[in-house]
Protein backbone atom coordinates (compact mmCIF):
# COMPACT_ATOMS: atom_id res chain seq x y z
CA UNK A 1 0.00 0.00 0.00
CA UNK A 2 1.31 3.37 -0.56
CA UNK A 3 1.88 6.19 1.37
CA UNK A 4 -1.25 8.44 -0.51
CA UNK A 5 -3.76 5.63 -0.17
CA UNK A 6 -3.29 5.57 4.10
CA UNK A 7 -3.33 9.07 4.03
CA UNK A 8 -6.51 9.28 2.44
CA UNK A 9 -8.05 6.62 4.69
CA UNK A 10 -7.12 8.20 7.55
CA UNK A 11 -8.54 11.88 6.30
CA UNK A 12 -11.68 9.69 5.48
CA UNK A 13 -11.37 8.08 9.28
CA UNK A 14 -11.37 11.82 10.71
CA UNK A 15 -14.61 12.30 9.43
CA UNK A 16 -15.98 9.39 10.46
CA UNK A 17 -15.91 6.99 7.58
CA UNK A 18 -13.58 4.17 7.95
CA UNK A 19 -12.46 2.68 4.44
CA UNK A 20 -12.68 -1.04 5.03
CA UNK A 21 -10.10 -2.17 2.44
CA UNK A 22 -7.32 0.11 4.34
CA UNK A 23 -8.54 -1.45 7.43
CA UNK A 24 -8.98 -5.13 6.31
CA UNK A 25 -4.95 -5.07 5.14
CA UNK A 26 -4.02 -4.79 8.69
CA UNK A 27 -5.70 -7.18 10.06
CA UNK A 28 -4.61 -11.00 9.99
CA UNK A 29 -3.45 -11.48 6.97
CA UNK A 30 -3.34 -14.78 5.20
CA UNK A 31 0.28 -16.36 6.88
CA UNK A 32 -0.51 -14.79 10.38
CA UNK A 33 0.33 -16.95 13.03
CA UNK A 34 -2.45 -16.19 15.85
CA UNK A 35 -1.34 -18.56 18.19
CA UNK A 36 0.62 -17.72 21.36
CA UNK A 37 1.58 -21.31 23.98
CA UNK A 38 2.06 -18.47 26.24
CA UNK A 39 0.13 -18.94 29.83
CA UNK A 40 2.32 -16.65 31.76
CA UNK A 41 0.58 -13.04 32.57
CA UNK A 42 1.80 -11.56 29.43
CA UNK A 43 0.46 -14.04 27.04
CA UNK A 44 -2.03 -11.51 25.91
CA UNK A 45 0.75 -8.88 24.45
CA UNK A 46 2.26 -10.97 21.92
CA UNK A 47 2.07 -9.77 17.70
CA UNK A 48 0.87 -11.99 15.61
CA UNK A 49 3.69 -12.94 13.05
CA UNK A 50 3.40 -12.72 9.16
CA UNK A 51 3.17 -9.00 9.68
CA UNK A 52 4.95 -6.75 7.06
CA UNK A 53 7.08 -3.74 8.63
CA UNK A 54 4.70 -1.24 7.25
CA UNK A 55 1.94 -3.06 10.15
CA UNK A 56 4.29 -4.02 12.64
CA UNK A 57 5.29 -0.48 13.07
CA UNK A 58 1.43 0.55 12.90
CA UNK A 59 1.52 -2.14 15.68
CA UNK A 60 3.90 -0.86 17.99
CA UNK A 61 2.66 3.22 17.77
CA UNK A 62 -0.77 2.00 18.59
CA UNK A 63 0.70 -0.62 21.74
CA UNK A 64 2.53 2.90 22.47
CA UNK A 65 -0.75 4.90 22.94
CA UNK A 66 -2.24 1.67 24.84
CA UNK A 67 0.11 1.78 27.64
CA UNK A 68 1.99 5.23 28.21
CA UNK A 69 -0.48 6.94 30.92
CA UNK A 70 -2.08 10.41 29.27
CA UNK A 71 -1.74 13.76 31.31
CA UNK A 72 -3.87 16.70 31.62
CA UNK A 73 -3.44 19.23 28.55
CA UNK A 74 -1.98 21.75 28.32
CA UNK A 75 1.46 19.98 28.61
CA UNK A 76 4.75 19.59 27.07
CA UNK A 77 3.85 16.34 26.38
CA UNK A 78 1.68 16.88 23.93
CA UNK A 79 1.52 13.29 22.12
CA UNK A 80 -0.35 12.08 25.36
CA UNK A 81 -2.09 15.00 26.84
CA UNK A 82 -6.03 15.62 26.46
CA UNK A 83 -6.80 13.54 29.68
CA UNK A 84 -10.36 14.45 30.45
CA UNK A 85 -11.66 16.83 31.36
CA UNK A 86 -13.76 13.32 33.97
CA UNK A 87 -11.95 10.16 33.45
CA UNK A 88 -11.63 7.07 35.23
CA UNK A 89 -8.28 6.21 34.21
CA UNK A 90 -5.19 7.44 31.89
CA UNK A 91 -4.15 4.41 30.29
CA UNK A 92 -5.87 1.41 28.38
CA UNK A 93 -4.11 -1.02 30.76
CA UNK A 94 -5.69 0.77 33.64
CA UNK A 95 -8.14 -1.87 33.48
CA UNK A 96 -6.43 -4.18 31.01
CA UNK A 97 -3.59 -5.22 32.67
CA UNK A 98 -1.09 -6.74 30.11
CA UNK A 99 -4.77 -6.75 28.12
CA UNK A 100 -6.25 -9.09 30.22
CA UNK A 101 -9.67 -9.12 32.07
CA UNK A 102 -10.47 -6.78 35.06
CA UNK A 103 -9.94 -8.26 38.30
CA UNK A 104 -12.41 -8.65 41.75
CA UNK A 105 -13.43 -6.55 44.84
CA UNK A 106 -11.12 -5.20 47.53
CA UNK A 107 -11.89 -7.10 51.46
CA UNK A 108 -13.16 -3.92 52.03
CA UNK A 109 -15.55 -3.27 49.10
CA UNK A 110 -13.22 -1.37 47.05
CA UNK A 111 -13.85 -0.89 43.36
CA UNK A 112 -10.90 -1.33 41.50
CA UNK A 113 -10.16 0.52 38.19
CA UNK A 114 -11.37 -2.05 36.20
CA UNK A 115 -14.84 -1.90 36.91
CA UNK A 116 -17.33 0.98 36.19
CA UNK A 117 -20.26 2.34 37.07
CA UNK A 118 -22.90 2.30 33.97
CA UNK A 119 -26.15 4.82 34.40
CA UNK A 120 -29.34 3.90 33.32
CA UNK A 121 -32.69 6.05 32.97
CA UNK A 122 -35.73 5.06 31.40
CA UNK A 123 -37.77 7.54 29.51
CA UNK A 124 -41.19 6.34 30.11
CA UNK A 125 -42.43 8.89 27.52
CA UNK A 126 -40.82 7.60 24.66
CA UNK A 127 -40.25 4.49 26.31
CA UNK A 128 -36.34 4.49 25.71
CA UNK A 129 -33.68 3.73 27.63
CA UNK A 130 -31.17 7.25 28.10
CA UNK A 131 -28.17 8.32 30.50
CA UNK A 132 -28.41 10.22 33.96
CA UNK A 133 -29.02 14.09 33.06
CA UNK A 134 -26.39 14.99 35.50
CA UNK A 135 -23.49 12.63 35.21
CA UNK A 136 -24.30 10.71 31.45
CA UNK A 137 -23.74 7.12 30.85
CA UNK A 138 -21.35 6.47 33.64
CA UNK A 139 -19.37 7.92 36.60
CA UNK A 140 -16.24 9.18 36.55
CA UNK A 141 -14.18 8.60 39.72
CA UNK A 142 -11.12 11.55 38.62
CA UNK A 143 -11.66 14.62 37.32
CA UNK A 144 -8.70 17.26 36.23
CA UNK A 145 -7.44 19.76 38.71
CA UNK A 146 -9.95 22.50 38.37
CA UNK A 147 -12.77 19.72 38.14
CA UNK A 148 -14.53 17.76 40.72
CA UNK A 149 -14.59 14.17 40.13
CA UNK A 150 -18.17 13.11 39.89
CA UNK A 151 -18.63 10.47 42.72
CA UNK A 152 -16.68 7.67 44.87
CA UNK A 153 -18.35 4.14 45.53
CA UNK A 154 -17.75 1.40 47.25
CA UNK A 155 -18.93 -2.37 47.12
CA UNK A 156 -21.59 -3.58 48.98
CA UNK A 157 -22.66 -7.88 48.73
CA UNK A 158 -26.18 -8.80 48.58
CA UNK A 159 -27.07 -12.70 48.61
CA UNK A 160 -28.64 -14.32 45.56
CA UNK A 161 -31.91 -15.22 45.69
CA UNK A 162 -31.62 -18.67 44.09
CA UNK A 163 -28.61 -19.68 45.61
CA UNK A 164 -27.78 -19.15 49.45
CA UNK A 165 -23.80 -19.51 48.05
CA UNK A 166 -23.81 -16.82 46.09
CA UNK A 167 -23.77 -12.75 46.77
CA UNK A 168 -23.67 -10.53 43.88
CA UNK A 169 -22.07 -6.89 44.37
CA UNK A 170 -23.66 -3.32 44.43
CA UNK A 171 -22.38 0.51 44.52
CA UNK A 172 -22.79 2.43 47.03
CA UNK A 173 -21.40 5.94 46.77
CA UNK A 174 -20.04 8.12 49.18
CA UNK A 175 -19.58 11.26 47.59
CA UNK A 176 -21.60 12.93 44.35
CA UNK A 177 -20.19 16.03 43.65
CA UNK A 178 -22.73 16.92 41.11
CA UNK A 179 -25.73 16.08 43.15
CA UNK A 180 -27.96 13.10 43.17
CA UNK A 181 -28.72 10.84 40.69
CA UNK A 182 -32.22 11.29 39.04
CA UNK A 183 -34.79 9.14 41.03
CA UNK A 184 -35.14 7.10 37.71
CA UNK A 185 -31.71 6.19 36.94
CA UNK A 186 -30.47 2.83 37.27
CA UNK A 187 -26.65 1.94 38.51
CA UNK A 188 -25.08 -1.03 36.67
CA UNK A 189 -21.35 -2.34 37.81
CA UNK A 190 -19.50 -3.31 34.96
CA UNK A 191 -15.93 -5.21 34.69
CA UNK A 192 -13.41 -4.69 32.25
CA UNK A 193 -13.08 -7.75 30.00
CA UNK A 194 -10.09 -9.39 28.05
CA UNK A 195 -8.95 -8.14 24.83
CA UNK A 196 -8.55 -11.38 23.16
CA UNK A 197 -8.68 -11.87 19.94
CA UNK A 198 -10.83 -8.74 18.76
CA UNK A 199 -9.29 -8.55 15.45
CA UNK A 200 -10.32 -11.97 15.02
CA UNK A 201 -13.63 -11.54 16.69
CA UNK A 202 -14.98 -9.02 13.98
CA UNK A 203 -13.68 -11.28 11.11
CA UNK A 204 -16.24 -13.25 11.72
CA UNK A 205 -18.59 -13.61 8.37
CA UNK A 206 -21.90 -12.20 8.92
CA UNK A 207 -23.83 -14.76 7.86
CA UNK A 208 -21.98 -17.39 10.02
CA UNK A 209 -23.63 -15.07 13.17
CA UNK A 210 -26.91 -14.63 11.73
CA UNK A 211 -27.16 -19.04 10.94
CA UNK A 212 -26.60 -19.66 14.69
CA UNK A 213 -29.42 -17.33 16.00
CA UNK A 214 -32.43 -18.43 16.70
CA UNK A 215 -34.55 -15.65 17.72
CA UNK A 216 -37.87 -17.73 18.50
CA UNK A 217 -36.37 -21.18 19.61
CA UNK A 218 -37.85 -22.49 16.23
CA UNK A 219 -35.64 -25.80 16.73
CA UNK A 220 -37.16 -26.21 20.58
CA UNK A 221 -34.21 -26.64 22.60
CA UNK A 222 -34.71 -24.05 24.71
CA UNK A 223 -31.48 -21.76 23.29
CA UNK A 224 -32.84 -18.41 21.55
CA UNK A 225 -29.80 -16.46 20.70
CA UNK A 226 -30.33 -13.19 18.71
CA UNK A 227 -28.64 -10.83 17.02
CA UNK A 228 -29.10 -6.85 17.54
CA UNK A 229 -27.53 -4.22 15.10
CA UNK A 230 -26.07 -1.33 16.23
CA UNK A 231 -24.80 2.68 15.43
CA UNK A 232 -20.77 2.70 13.95
CA UNK A 233 -19.59 5.97 13.64
CA UNK A 234 -16.70 4.78 12.26
CA UNK A 235 -18.60 3.68 9.01
CA UNK A 236 -21.80 6.01 9.55
CA UNK A 237 -24.02 2.86 8.94
CA UNK A 238 -25.83 0.27 10.97
CA UNK A 239 -24.10 -3.20 11.75
CA UNK A 240 -23.90 -5.90 13.19
CA UNK A 241 -22.87 -5.84 17.19
CA UNK A 242 -19.84 -8.14 18.71
CA UNK A 243 -18.40 -6.27 21.78
CA UNK A 244 -19.57 -5.54 24.45
CA UNK A 245 -21.32 -7.53 27.72
CA UNK A 246 -24.67 -6.30 25.83
CA UNK A 247 -23.21 -6.83 22.06
CA UNK A 248 -23.56 -2.30 22.06
CA UNK A 249 -20.41 -1.97 19.45
CA UNK A 250 -19.72 -3.41 16.28
CA UNK A 251 -15.83 -2.62 15.17
CA UNK A 252 -12.64 -2.83 17.28
CA UNK A 253 -11.88 0.88 16.29
CA UNK A 254 -15.75 1.84 17.61
CA UNK A 255 -14.99 0.35 20.99
CA UNK A 256 -11.57 1.84 21.27
CA UNK A 257 -13.19 5.20 20.44
CA UNK A 258 -15.89 4.63 22.88
CA UNK A 259 -13.69 3.77 25.71
CA UNK A 260 -11.04 6.83 24.95
CA UNK A 261 -14.10 8.85 25.23
CA UNK A 262 -15.69 7.45 28.30
CA UNK A 263 -13.19 5.95 30.25
CA UNK A 264 -10.31 8.41 29.71
CA UNK A 265 -12.27 11.64 28.39
CA UNK A 266 -9.91 11.92 25.27
CA UNK A 267 -11.58 13.99 22.29
CA UNK A 268 -11.42 11.64 18.72
CA UNK A 269 -12.69 11.49 15.47
CA UNK A 270 -15.75 9.39 16.47
CA UNK A 271 -16.52 11.50 19.16
CA UNK A 272 -15.51 15.08 18.94
CA UNK A 273 -16.78 16.47 22.23
CA UNK A 274 -15.82 16.14 25.42
CA UNK A 275 -17.33 13.79 27.82
CA UNK A 276 -19.25 16.39 29.91
CA UNK A 277 -22.87 16.61 30.34
CA UNK A 278 -24.65 20.53 29.88
CA UNK A 279 -24.72 20.97 34.34
CA UNK A 280 -21.15 19.95 34.74
CA UNK A 281 -20.24 24.05 34.68
CA UNK A 282 -15.96 23.12 35.88
CA UNK A 283 -16.20 20.16 33.08
CA UNK A 284 -17.36 22.66 30.20
CA UNK A 285 -14.97 25.85 31.27
CA UNK A 286 -11.96 23.48 31.31
CA UNK A 287 -8.64 24.00 28.83
CA UNK A 288 -9.61 22.12 25.35
CA UNK A 289 -7.02 21.69 23.00
CA UNK A 290 -8.37 23.11 19.30
CA UNK A 291 -6.86 20.13 18.00
CA UNK A 292 -8.53 16.24 18.84
CA UNK A 293 -6.92 14.72 21.85
CA UNK A 294 -6.69 11.08 20.56
CA UNK A 295 -6.19 11.96 16.27
CA UNK A 296 -7.35 9.83 13.74
CA UNK A 297 -4.13 8.42 12.87
CA UNK A 298 -3.35 7.03 17.06
CA UNK A 299 -7.03 5.67 17.02
CA UNK A 300 -6.60 3.46 13.99
CA UNK A 301 -3.23 2.56 15.32
CA UNK A 302 -4.78 1.05 18.50
CA UNK A 303 -7.24 -0.23 17.17
CA UNK A 304 -4.95 -2.43 15.14
CA UNK A 305 -2.67 -3.16 17.77
CA UNK A 306 -5.48 -4.65 19.70
CA UNK A 307 -7.07 -6.39 16.28
CA UNK A 308 -2.98 -8.02 15.65
CA UNK A 309 -2.68 -9.60 19.34
CA UNK A 310 -2.15 -13.57 19.45
CA UNK A 311 -4.94 -15.82 20.79
CA UNK A 312 -3.80 -18.40 24.10
CA UNK A 313 -3.21 -21.80 22.16
CA UNK A 314 -5.82 -24.43 24.56
CA UNK A 315 -3.28 -27.61 25.38
CA UNK A 316 -5.62 -29.81 24.36
CA UNK A 317 -5.06 -32.47 27.39
CA UNK A 318 -8.61 -31.78 28.76
CA UNK A 319 -10.27 -33.75 26.48
CA UNK A 320 -12.87 -35.56 29.52
CA UNK A 321 -13.45 -31.97 30.58
CA UNK A 322 -14.49 -30.92 27.17
CA UNK A 323 -16.99 -33.97 26.73
CA UNK A 324 -18.74 -32.92 30.07
CA UNK A 325 -18.70 -29.77 28.90
CA UNK A 326 -20.51 -30.32 25.71
CA UNK A 327 -23.33 -32.95 27.72
CA UNK A 328 -24.40 -29.92 30.25
CA UNK A 329 -25.02 -27.90 26.78
CA UNK A 330 -22.39 -25.42 27.54
CA UNK A 331 -21.18 -25.85 23.82
CA UNK A 332 -24.74 -24.59 22.48
CA UNK A 333 -24.05 -21.07 23.64
CA UNK A 334 -20.09 -21.18 23.70
CA UNK A 335 -20.12 -22.93 20.61
CA UNK A 336 -16.87 -23.74 18.45
CA UNK A 337 -17.54 -23.28 14.95
CA UNK A 338 -16.91 -19.99 13.70
CA UNK A 339 -13.83 -19.89 11.17
CA UNK A 340 -12.63 -16.95 9.29
CA UNK A 341 -13.34 -16.80 5.61
CA UNK A 342 -10.01 -18.23 5.06
CA UNK A 343 -10.65 -21.30 6.86
CA UNK A 344 -9.07 -20.65 9.92
CA UNK A 345 -10.92 -22.38 13.00
CA UNK A 346 -11.34 -19.71 15.73
CA UNK A 347 -11.25 -21.58 19.31
CA UNK A 348 -13.21 -18.70 20.68
CA UNK A 349 -16.50 -20.78 23.11
CA UNK A 350 -18.83 -18.01 21.61
CA UNK A 351 -21.56 -17.47 19.22
CA UNK A 352 -21.51 -14.25 19.92
CA UNK A 353 -25.29 -13.80 20.40
CA UNK A 354 -27.55 -12.09 23.24
CA UNK A 355 -29.15 -14.21 25.37
CA UNK A 356 -32.07 -14.35 28.10
CA UNK A 357 -29.83 -15.48 31.48
CA UNK A 358 -32.81 -14.99 33.70
CA UNK A 359 -33.61 -13.15 36.65
CA UNK A 360 -30.50 -14.67 38.43
CA UNK A 361 -28.39 -12.37 36.03
CA UNK A 362 -30.78 -9.51 35.64
CA UNK A 363 -28.91 -6.23 35.17
CA UNK A 364 -30.36 -2.96 35.49
CA UNK A 365 -30.91 -1.27 32.29
CA UNK A 366 -31.82 -2.12 28.78
CA UNK A 367 -31.50 -5.53 27.61
CA UNK A 368 -31.72 -6.58 31.34
CA UNK A 369 -31.79 -10.13 31.12
CA UNK A 370 -29.78 -10.38 28.02
CA UNK A 371 -25.86 -11.01 28.02
CA UNK A 372 -23.53 -12.04 24.74
CA UNK A 373 -22.17 -14.82 25.74
CA UNK A 374 -18.75 -14.27 26.82
CA UNK A 375 -15.82 -16.00 24.15
CA UNK A 376 -14.25 -18.52 26.74
CA UNK A 377 -10.66 -18.64 24.83
CA UNK A 378 -7.86 -17.25 27.32
CA UNK A 379 -10.67 -17.70 30.39
CA UNK A 380 -7.91 -19.71 32.42
CA UNK A 381 -5.54 -16.65 32.86
CA UNK A 382 -8.12 -15.43 34.81
CA UNK A 383 -5.82 -16.09 37.34
CA UNK A 384 -3.57 -13.69 37.13
CA UNK A 385 -5.54 -10.99 38.20
CA UNK A 386 -5.41 -9.88 41.54
CA UNK A 387 -8.25 -11.18 43.03
CA UNK A 388 -9.60 -13.26 40.33
CA UNK A 389 -13.75 -12.19 39.50
CA UNK A 390 -15.60 -13.45 36.50
CA UNK A 391 -18.91 -12.59 34.90
CA UNK A 392 -20.01 -8.73 33.79
CA UNK A 393 -19.75 -7.33 37.26
CA UNK A 394 -17.13 -9.57 38.96
CA UNK A 395 -19.33 -11.14 41.06
CA UNK A 396 -17.84 -14.58 40.57
CA UNK A 397 -14.40 -15.26 42.22
CA UNK A 398 -14.19 -18.21 40.84
CA UNK A 399 -14.84 -20.54 37.78
CA UNK A 400 -17.41 -22.95 40.06
CA UNK A 401 -19.21 -19.46 41.44
CA UNK A 402 -19.83 -18.42 37.31
CA UNK A 403 -21.14 -21.43 36.58
CA UNK A 404 -23.62 -21.22 39.53
CA UNK A 405 -24.94 -17.85 38.52
CA UNK A 406 -26.30 -18.94 35.10
CA UNK A 407 -29.71 -18.70 34.53
CA UNK A 408 -32.52 -18.44 32.05
CA UNK A 409 -31.46 -20.71 29.01
CA UNK A 410 -28.67 -21.88 30.86
CA UNK A 411 -30.45 -22.94 33.71
CA UNK A 412 -30.46 -26.63 33.19
CA UNK A 413 -26.95 -26.58 32.16
CA UNK A 414 -26.56 -25.21 35.68
CA UNK A 415 -28.09 -27.55 37.43
CA UNK A 416 -26.63 -30.39 35.36
CA UNK A 417 -23.80 -29.13 36.82
CA UNK A 418 -24.77 -29.30 40.50
CA UNK A 419 -25.91 -33.01 39.69
CA UNK A 420 -22.52 -34.04 38.62
CA UNK A 421 -20.04 -35.98 40.68
CA UNK A 422 -17.18 -33.97 41.78
CA UNK A 423 -14.69 -35.36 40.00
CA UNK A 424 -16.95 -34.47 37.31
CA UNK A 425 -17.34 -31.05 37.45
CA UNK A 426 -13.53 -30.76 38.46
CA UNK A 427 -12.80 -32.51 34.70
CA UNK A 428 -15.19 -29.53 33.68
CA UNK A 429 -13.17 -26.81 35.93
CA UNK A 430 -9.89 -28.21 34.24
CA UNK A 431 -10.76 -28.02 30.88
CA UNK A 432 -12.24 -24.43 31.09
CA UNK A 433 -9.34 -23.06 33.09
CA UNK A 434 -7.01 -24.74 30.54
CA UNK A 435 -8.87 -22.36 27.73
Amino acid sequence: MTKAPQQRAVINLARGVLISAFWASFVNPANAQIFTHDRSVKALTHLQSGLSAEQEELFFLGRSFANVPWVEAPAATTARDGLGPLFNANTCVACHTKNGAGGGYGPQGEAPRSSVVQLHKYDSQQQIWGSDPVYGPQISVNGNRDVPFEGAYHIVWQAAAHDSRLRYPTPTFSQLNYGPLHTDTHTQLMRAPALTGLGLLEQIPDAQIYAQADPQDSNGDGISGRTQMVWSYATQSQKLGRFGWKNTTASVIDQSAKAAHLDMGLSNPLFTEENCTPTQTECNQAFRSETLDLPAQRLQAIAIYLSNLKIPKPDGKHTQGKVVFNQLGCQNCHSNTYTLSNGQALPAYTDLLLHDMGEALQSKGPLAREWRTAPLWGLGLNQHQQPPAYLHDGRAKNLTEAILWHDGEAQSSREAFNLLPLAKQQQLLAFLGSL
